[in-house]
């Protein structure tokens, strides 16, 4: 038992003997070779200059908002719902999957409707000293830097001709009348260009500490012009808002102008009940007959008939009211926009360091895939022989 102890740690001993013997060759071999990684840094610094003062400046803006809704039940409303009662006045209640929950949001924020809406927004830009949308800046007034211009033609080259092998012809105009002039349509430039406005601005819901059932949203946008990236956020948080009060209410408004339409019929059906009896009245004042007591309880059942469905109509006009403003989203900003000060990117001393790092890495690596090929290779000479 003994002895195999002693042999294992024998063992032991010669192995990390070994790996030091390998490590001390082996940065032996790359002060051998260290012009290798000075050809190899000479290529990545260069390119990390290249990205780090020839890139755009981007700027990001951001704003928090939280979404906040009344009670889904009436009888969460305390004493309005007994007085809605009394009235008879039904409050309803609304299930959590007839509303647009915040998780949603993010996927409202990907339509193309919401993207052409804040592309097309207004924004103003310091550099222009004007108003424009998005859209205008970035097929009018943007640029590309000279290290876009050479990411593009070079590492991306690849997708660059894939996206030309792959890109569909334009379809031919329409001669004479559109047969379908109820259909949206753009050219793929437009959609281009929206697609990047979209991508500038992100919607993330985030958890409120302590408040696990608490959800709050964070817009974010990212634009070469720090007044524009502000405006865009806003543009978006607004959109964002505005999109989802109109998608909760929209169900609810049309009920409430069916009822509005059907309680307005009945109030001129009630009236007009009423000043018949009345006139019909004042004409057999002083005259009593049968026909003339039949028809007046006629009229006398067409005024309660009339004022029963005017006042059920009018009971369901309030209630659909009462819904709607208890249905109405209501949002609360927790943080307002705020014109960044400094650019997110380029980073100057990250990319830098960055390229220095992949500089030294490459370098040691390829060093490394040679020594540990010819050591294979050195391996294999006697067995072949």
């Amino acid at each position: 038992m003994d002895k195999m102890t002693h042999t294992e740690v024998q063992e032991d001993e010669i192995s990390i003997a070994e790996l030091i013997q390998k490590a001390a060759k082996f940065l032996s071999r790359i002060k051998k070779e260290k012009r290798f990684i000075i050809y190899c840094l000479l290529i990545t610094i260069p390119i990390g200059l290249l990205l780090a003062f020839g890139s755009t400046p981007q700027y990001s803006a951001s704003m928090r908002i939280m979404p906040y809704r009344a009670a889904s039940s009436g009888g969460n409303l305390g004493n309005l719902g007994g007085l809605a009662g009394m009235a008879g006045i039904k409050i309803p209640s609304r299930g959590a999957e007839e509303t647009v929950q915040p998780e949603m949001y993010p996927d409202i924020a990907e339509t193309l409707g919401f993207r052409i809406s804040i592309a097309e927004t207004p924004l103003y830009f310091t550099s222009l000293n004007d108003r424009i949308s998005s859209v205008s800046y970035f097929s009018e007034y943007a640029e590309p830097s000279f290290a876009d211009q050479v990411m593009r033609y070079t590492i991306g080259l690849p997708k660059l001709l894939l996206s030309f092998l792959l890109s569909e012809k334009e379809l031919p105009a329409v001669q004479g009348e559109d047969p379908t002039p109820y259909l949206l349509k753009y050219n793929t430039n437009y959609l281009e260009l929206i697609s990047k406005v979209g991508e500038s601005v992100t919607v993330e819901t985030e958890q409120i500490e302590n408040f696990s059932t608490v959800t709050s949203l964070k817009i974010e946008a990212v634009m070469p012009d720090p007044q524009a990236a502000a405006g865009l956020a806003k543009a978006a948080a607004d959109q964002l808002m505005e999109s989802v009060i109109k998608f909760e209410i929209r169900k609810i408004e049309d009920e409430l102008a069916y009822l509005e339409e059907h309680h307005n019929n009945m109030k001129d059906r009630y009236f007009k009940a009423q000043e018949s009896l009345a006139v019909f009245r004042d004409k057999t004042r002083n005259t009593t007959s049968s026909s003339i007591q039949s028809e007046m309880e006629r009229l006398q059942n067409e005024f309660t008939m009339s004022y029963d469905l005017y006042r059920s109509a009018r009971a369901e006009l309030e209630q659909a009211k009462i819904k709607l403003n208890r249905d109405t989203p209501v949002f609360t900003i927790l943080e307002n926009v705020v014109v960044p000060n400094q650019a997110i990117s380029p980073r100057k001393l990250r990319v830098l360091f960055l390229a220095l790092f992949l500089g030294l890495f490459f370098g040691v690596a390829i060093i490394g895939a040679r020594e540990f090929w010819e050591q294979i290779h050195l391996e294999g000479s006697p067995s072949k022989a």
